[in-house]
């Protein structure tokens, strides 16, 4: 019928829409995790498959002419999303730190370190993708809401995806800090941690 954002609201209740959505994206966000195991690469190959999946969506609608009504759609919801699936990615670079870079670590002493500290990162991502699935199903479906309200949306999530990302940037700090510390230092850093 000429809509192009017709997917998000002709489909289902926006209970199913938000179940089926937060379900995708935690799969996605998880596998983009998990998979750092392997020395990063696969987490780097997902995300840039995301990344050319995006840009190639953004690039058809714009040879269709309606790029700029999209964005004030896709990215009200989209802004946390990527987020939080980016944040998994770094979670997943993390989590394979410690077998690359044991420093004075044996690999599975600090394999074991970086594993819990990228397990709290990725962790942090569940409240952010339910959150973004709820508003994906719930809110993204009124695609005629008024362009003000948009604005105002997209624009607070992304200062929260930002604060967001300054507290990891803390937390990669503090990392790289224990990790360039002495032996010593670095168990008082992790007290209670049984190696």
């Amino acid at each position: 019928d000429g809509d192009p954002m017709a997917v998000y609201h002709e489909h289902g209740s926006s209970l199913f829409s938000t179940y089926r959505i937060t379900l995708n994206n935690t799969l996605v966000s998880a596998r983009t995790y998990a998979s750092g195991i392997f020395a990063g690469l696969p987490t780097v190959a997902i995300l840039i498959n995301n990344g050319i999946s995006i840009g190639a969506f953004h690039q058809y609608l714009n040879h269709k002419g309606v790029l700029g009504e999209a964005l004030f759609v896709v990215w009200i919801h989209g802004v946390l999303e990527i987020s939080a699936i980016i944040i998994a990615g770094g979670a997943g670079f993390v989590f394979g730190l410690g077998l690359l870079f044991p420093g004075s670590f044996t690999r599975i002493q600090a394999f074991r370190i970086s594993a819990k500290r990228s397990f709290k990162i990725a962790l942090s991502t569940i409240f952010i993708l339910i959150f973004s699935g709820f508003i994906e199903g719930s809110v993204t479906r009124y695609t005629q809401m008024p362009f003000v309200f948009k604005t105002i949306i997209i624009g607070g999530f992304s200062g929260i995806g930002l604060k967001i990302i300054d507290l990891l940037e803390k937390d990669r700090n503090e990392i790289i800090y224990t990790y360039n510390s002495s032996f010593s230092t670095k168990l008082k850093k992790y007290k209670g941690f049984k190696l």
